[in-house]
């Protein structure tokens, strides 16, 4: 099976989500990726299918709070993932 593969913007979103240190808001990703949140939904399951091929849990998300990527004590997976 191929690898996914992510686009910038997914990258992009995976920056913003390591540089907080809690939930992120679906609306403060889109001003900051300039798309709208129905897209940052799409790209946060691209994200999800992304981690879950390398081994690693995916994005969590919570109504009224948002997106954060989930405590990573490996440091294997922490590289993995810092692109």
């Amino acid at each position: 099976m191929p690898l996914c593969i992510l686009s910038e913007r997914c990258k992009k979103i995976i920056h913003v989500l390591l540089r907080e240190n809690d939930f992120v808001s679906t609306q403060k990703i889109a001003e900051i990726t300039g798309v709208s949140k129905r897209s940052i939904y799409y790209d946060i399951c691209n994200i999800n299918e992304w981690l879950e091929e390398r081994g690693i849990k995916e994005l969590a998300m919570e109504h009224g709070k948002g997106i954060r990527i989930p405590q990573i004590k490996s440091s294997y997976a922490r590289r993995k993932i810092e692109l």
